[in-house]
């Protein structure tokens, strides 16, 4: 049910956010989801690396396209991954970030290339299992930046364009019950974009 209401309420903003942009020339409103791999990475875990493995992550976007008329993108984006480690079964490294980004779009024939980045905040979840850091289970709440780059394509002559990009996500280091764990992360994406 909390699902089906935030759902609601994200169309119900992006709609109000299109028509009051549109009126004031702010850019056209677009709304994308997109989900792929976060590749496996070492990090460090309490000043040795580890290896967290590859796994699923998604996200979540609201955002205006070219701004003002010109080649700028910006988007407020949610996203989240789930990672385990290499050295324990179950011990996991989890994300939850909220993240403003600006991208300068690069027009390649029927294609867009985009580049740039962001700046949020991310929480990042960590819990240890027997024999991997045993007890030490919680979250910190860390300031994040990422570098974005990818392509986008409209499909056929509607508001719907087709994306493919590639992300790092970089949060240093968390502390969680006393235990330094650090986090980053590379991630490829694919979905869609719907602009209003």
């Amino acid at each position: 049910m909390k699902k089906l209401v935030s759902g609601v309420a994200f169309a119900a903003c992006a709609m109000a956010m299109a028509s009051r942009a549109d009126a004031l020339e702010l850019g056209k409103v677009f709304v994308e989801a997109g989900v792929g791999p976060v590749f496996s990475s070492d990090v460090d875990v309490d000043g040795a690396a580890e290896t967290a493995e590859s796994s699923a992550n998604a996200f979540v976007a609201i955002g205006l396209s070219n701004v003002g008329g010109g080649p700028v993108d910006v988007r407020l984006e949610y996203a989240t991954s789930d990672r385990d480690y290499e050295n324990s079964l179950f011990a996991q490294l989890q994300s939850s970030s909220v993240m403003l980004n600006a991208t300068y779009n690069i027009p390649a024939g029927p294609m867009t290339l985009y580049a740039g980045g962001g700046l949020g905040v991310i929480e990042v979840e960590f819990h240890g299992m027997p024999g991997f850091f045993d007890g030490v289970d919680g979250s910190d709440a860390k300031v994040v930046w990422q570098l974005v780059g990818g392509a986008r394509m409209p499909l056929f002559s509607g508001p719907l364009a087709l994306f493919a990009e590639g992300r790092y996500q970089d949060a240093g280091t968390a502390s969680i019950d006393g235990v330094d764990v650090e986090y980053n992360s590379f991630s490829a994406m694919a979905g869609l974009r719907w602009t209003f």
